[in-house]
């Protein structure tokens, strides 16, 4: 990654950088701190329903 030159930027347009890198930064660790997503494959797809046995007739 090449550095941008910053020496053109005025105090103000480098104010407006500080503060949009740091929002950027506090999205990105609120995306660290989300819990890890469930990789795993389920036994039984979370929509399909199981079937009851059938009641025992005397």
């Amino acid at each position: 990654m090449t550095r941008p030159d910053l020496s053109g930027l005025c105090s103000e347009g480098k104010d407006a950088l500080i503060l949009a890198l740091l929002e950027r930064v506090v999205a990105l660790e609120a995306k660290l701190n989300q819990p890890p997503k469930n990789r795993e494959i389920p036994a039984c797809h979370p929509h399909a329903t199981r079937r009851r046995p059938a009641p025992a007739v005397a």
